[in-house]
């Protein structure tokens, strides 16, 4: 109904703000672009108009004009958690772990529960190989909302960090991992390995036992054997 709206009253500047809101919604994220840019030339006021065009702009993968967008929103509205949110994947967009981390942490302060926040800062975390950061992300997940999952991303971070009680630490978020359904290759095969280091033998025999049941293979027979053979067997 745009055009009918326009040649009827042309001086309603918000026959543009819908449009290039519906636009948005329809996944025509251009000519939300180029609507709300001028809807925002004739009104500069509006929190939401920033909103929308900067979630377009992040559709576009027009990470940096996103960026201005939600500055721009957050200005108006401070503190807007999906404000920050949209910022935070605009940096990760531009490979801008820095400013991800600092969005996700503001994010964090103000909703202490956002699951979505600690997880993707915690992923950047590991990939810094801050394993200690990631391994406090996953923790407060697992006090909001414990899941198989987390508990074998924490595993995970605490076999990276290479200790003795490091590889204690992942032995009992694999088991616990376990215990909650996560019976896999992957799983087992990675215990094996903290069991191996940690010399717990018979705990490795039994991993073994786990990954045969699954999956037969030669290679998994003579790993068996070897751990029998360390644990005097």
């Amino acid at each position: 109904n745009f055009d009918q709206c326009i040649k009827e009253v042309p001086s309603w500047n918000w026959a543009y703000y819908y449009k290039g809101f519906a636009e948005l919604n329809t996944s025509d994220y251009q000519g939300a672009v180029n609507d709300l840019s001028t809807f925002i030339t004739k009104v500069d006021t509006l929190a939401q108009a920033y909103m929308s065009r900067a979630n377009a702009y992040l559709k576009l993968n027009q990470a940096n004009e996103a960026i201005k967008d939600y500055d721009k929103y957050l200005s108006m509205v401070p503190n807007n958690v999906d404000a920050l949110m949209g910022k935070a994947n605009a940096h990760v967009m531009l490979k801008d772990y820095d400013n991800y981390i600092k969005d996700l942490t503001q994010v964090i302060a103000i909703d202490p529960n956002n699951i979505d926040a600690y997880q993707n800062r915690a992923s950047v975390y590991g990939m810094k190989q801050d394993w200690a950061n990631a391994i406090n992300d996953y923790t407060q997940i697992i006090n909001i909302k414990p899941d198989a999952q987390t508990y074998l991303s924490r595993a995970y971070a605490n076999y990276a960090t290479q200790t003795a009680e490091s590889f204690k630490n992942a032995v009992a978020d694999y088991t616990k991992a376990e215990e909650l359904g996560a019976k896999t290759e992957q799983l087992f095969t990675a215990r094996s390995v903290c069991n191996k280091a940690l010399k717990n033998y018979a705990d490795e025999i039994k991993d073994y036992d786990n990954l045969l049941a699954l999956n037969p293979e030669a290679d998994l027979y003579y790993k068996r054997a070897m751990a029998n053979y360390n644990s005097k067997q």
